[in-house]
């Protein structure tokens, strides 16, 4: 069987029904993180999250610090994770869903729980996950991968000749 064209594929199932194990047996058998990239709608959502939530300063941990250092605390600056790209979109999506499902969210979600089903608006995952696929990809120089691909239709072509 011909594999010379990119695949795209969508594991569904039940929360715990071995979604993620199936995707990363694929990932180790197919050359590993290079080749295949494992997108988790669950860290999606915690990630939007984290996003758009400032961080609680833990005013005990820093005074703690500067008294181990001398009163030298190095200063503690968030990180943009999506610094240099065009995150409006995603923060918009990511305030809808807070809004209409994580009101209370502070910076802590349960552990062990199936945030996917705590999202009732199957448009707005898709769409935060559309949105989150554009920051992925956005800047990275396509154009060996677009000769790559017209590569494999040929060689698709000529096989099923």
């Amino acid at each position: 069987m011909p594999n010379d064209l990119p695949l795209k594929l969508a594991i569904l199932g039940k929360a715990f029904s071995g979604k993620k194990t199936i995707a990363k047996q694929l990932q180790e058998k197919y050359g590993g993180e290079k080749n295949i990239k494992i997108f988790n709608m669950d860290e999606i959502i915690k990630e939007a999250l984290d996003y758009i939530t400032p961080k609680k300063v833990d005013e005990t941990a820093i005074a703690a610090a500067s008294k181990a250092k001398k009163g030298k605390v190095e200063e503690v600056t968030a990180v943009d994770i999506f610094a240099g790209k065009h995150p409006a979109d995603y923060k918009k999506l990511a305030h809808e869903m807070k809004a209409k499902f994580f009101a209370d969210y502070e910076g802590e979600l349960p552990q062990h729980i199936d945030l996917t089903n705590l999202v009732f608006d199957d448009s707005l995952l898709v769409n935060l996950f559309c949105e989150r696929l554009k920051l992925e990809y956005e800047g990275v120089d396509l154009s060996e991968s677009v000769a790559d691909l017209e590569a494999g239709i040929r060689r698709e072509k000529e096989i099923m000749d």
